[in-house]
């Protein structure tokens, strides 16, 4: 339990499995200040490597770091984890009876190790289009606005967005989409540290959608049909039942399961 968000999901790992822990304003520098630097939200490897190099080791050397080098050497990043690690969250918290409009639908992640080829990219990829795919389908939903955001080894990061022509939930087309997205915004300068997948333009998938006299819908209902196949499979033997055959070049990276493993981060702050 703790006045912010931040603290709280410290809290909730400090003392695992089954402990209460109560970090309040007047004891939170003598809690959370004492732990690692990689204890807090969003510092990861690369940062506390950063962090390492300016002689920060601890959550409290970030909160009294001059918030002017940790923003010149991390970026808005820098701002980011500054605010947490002092405990500026004021975010609130949703009543459990509120549900929000979904605006859209994503998964990231941060990958075991550097991804240096566009193989590499494509195997993440496919697993995280997967996700954002099953759980567009599952809450009735199919989107035209396709996103993508990349960032490299040394935490230089950018999005991108296209849209679509038509409405879709299919698997194939937004993977397709997330990768050619890719191929024209990067050309694999530096080796990537993580990748995220979004889908965003939404409408519900049972309203009636134009004919295409150009493509074949036969092949259409087809691709549907493959995808609510594959999703009962997954959904009945598990996450890795069925999977594409690209997903076998490297068991490293492919064996993740955001669908099911993805973590909501504080509003506001991405």
């Amino acid at each position: 339990m703790s006045f912010n968000k931040i603290f709280a999901k410290f809290g909730s790992d400090y003392k695992k499995p089954d402990a209460v822990t109560c970090i309040t304003r007047e004891n939170f520098r003598d809690i959370v200040w004492r732990s690692p630097a990689e204890d807090l939200l969003y510092v990861g490897r690369a940062t506390k490597k950063k962090l390492n190099t300016m002689g920060i080791y601890t959550i409290g050397d970030i909160a009294n770091a001059p918030i002017e080098i940790l923003r010149q050497r991390l970026g808005k990043w820098g701002d980011l984890i500054y605010g947490f690690a002092n405990g500026y969250d004021s975010s609130p918290v949703a009543r459990m009876s509120e549900n929000s409009e979904v605006k859209s639908i994503g998964n990231s992640t941060t990958t075991p190790k550097d991804m240096k080829t566009y193989d590499d990219v494509k195997i993440v990829m496919y697993v995280l289009c997967d996700s954002v795919c099953r759980r567009m389908r599952e809450q009735g939903f199919m989107a035209r606005t396709v996103g993508i955001s990349v960032r490299d080894n040394e935490l230089c990061s950018f999005t991108r967005q296209c849209t679509l022509d038509d409405f879709t939930n299919l698997t194939r087309k937004i993977t397709r989409t997330a990768l050619e997205l890719f191929k024209h915004s990067y050309k694999m300068q530096k080796p990537l540290r993580s990748i995220g997948v979004s889908v965003s333009d939404f409408v519900h998938d049972d309203i009636p959608h134009q004919i295409d006299i150009f493509n074949s819908e036969e092949k259409l209902m087809q691709n549907e049909q493959l995808d609510k196949t594959i999703d009962k499979l997954k959904k009945r033997f598990g996450n890795y039942a069925v999977r594409p055959a690209v997903l076998l070049g490297d068991n490293k990276l492919s064996a993740f399961n955001p669908k099911d493993e993805h973590t909501i981060h504080p509003a506001g702050y991405l």
